[in-house]
């Protein structure tokens, strides 16, 4: 495929990433003469193109300085977002330890995996978005019915995204609800399209 066809290139993204891939794409083929799509989706095609590898930091410091320009316009949503999460880590900690201390009690082993492999036919999810008592009797209720406990919780910058798998005949899952912010987004954006661009570098590294 020629570069001339990276227009046409679906990445393993959204709509909203797509207009950032877009922007990217326009302000990185006229500063370098590549496209910022086939870089990061068909890196191969450029290899041996020495301008390429040797700017690759530098498409990375764009990259970047194009989110923190993006971001500056939410900044009253970051300030949102950064009193949300505060709430969801409080929550956090109350509900973790709750599971911690019943499930010792009950001598149902809590663990914290690296990886989990579950079966979704067997799965059923609980979405809450505070700990409160009925929290705590779903919780004791859960526990009684388990053979072990997973923490499954995601780490986002200093904060936990609270998920617990309660593993028995069935699985079941208590989600803590994490705040739905444009700002998450497009740092999820950001992300991924340095994860790509991490992934190209390796693959042009000489």
């Amino acid at each position: 495929m020629a570069e001339d066809d990276a227009k046409d290139l679906a990445g393993p993204w959204d709509d909203q990433t797509e207009l950032f891939v877009d922007d990217l794409d326009g302000a990185i083929q006229k500063k370098y003469s590549v496209s910022f799509r086939t870089l990061i989706l068909r890196p191969d095609q450029l290899a041996g193109n020495k301008e390429v590898s040797g700017n690759l930091s530098n498409i990375k410091k764009e990259v970047n300085a194009y989110f923190d320009q993006v971001l500056d316009d939410f900044k009253e949503e970051k300030k949102k977002l950064e009193a949300d999460l505060e709430t969801m880590d409080a929550n956090f900690k109350k509900i973790d330890e709750a599971i911690k201390t019943r499930s010792s009690i009950a001598r149902v082993p809590y663990i914290k995996p690296l990886v989990v492999d579950y079966d979704p036919n067997r799965q059923e999810e609980v979405i809450i978005d505070q700990y409160n008592a009925s929290v705590d009797s779903l919780i004791g209720k859960l526990i009684s019915s388990s053979t072990f406990i997973s923490n499954i919780s995601t780490p986002y910058k200093g904060h936990s995204m609270g998920s617990w798998i309660f593993s028995g005949d069935r699985e079941y899952i208590i989600t803590l609800n994490p705040p739905v912010s444009a700002v998450i987004t497009i740092e999820n954006s950001r992300d991924l399209l340095n994860t790509l661009v991490d992934g190209a570098s390796a693959r042009l590294a000489p």
